[in-house]
């Protein structure tokens, strides 16, 4: 399930792990890690990976299906993929947080 509240990091979804995953766990070692940010730069959706952006895409939704489709394949490659999805604050609590 993914969120749509600011830094949240949530695994994609729920699979049958690769060959290489079952006896990475098994015995013990660490998976690599990869995180994919969703996020609105300069009024355009775009996803982050190692300080490189792809896009621009449509809205939030196309973005989160790009990332979330990319973390699956590096799923598929035995990594554990992450999707942060980082929304612009609520004029209302940027509001509040100025007034702080």
């Amino acid at each position: 399930m993914l969120s749509n509240k600011p830094h949240a990091r949530t695994p994609v979804a729920e699979r049958a792990e690769s060959a290489d995953t079952a006896v990475n766990r098994a015995k013990g070692r660490a998976m690599p890690q990869v995180t994919y940010t969703v996020e609105q730069v300069d009024g355009v959706w775009t996803v982050g990976l190692n300080d490189k952006r792809f896009g621009p895409y449509s809205g939030l939704e196309a973005a989160v299906a790009a990332a979330s489709k990319a973390a699956h394949k590096a799923e598929a490659q035995g990594y554990e993929a992450f999707v942060v999805i980082e929304t612009p604050a609520e004029p209302a609590a940027a509001a509040e947080q100025h007034a702080a």
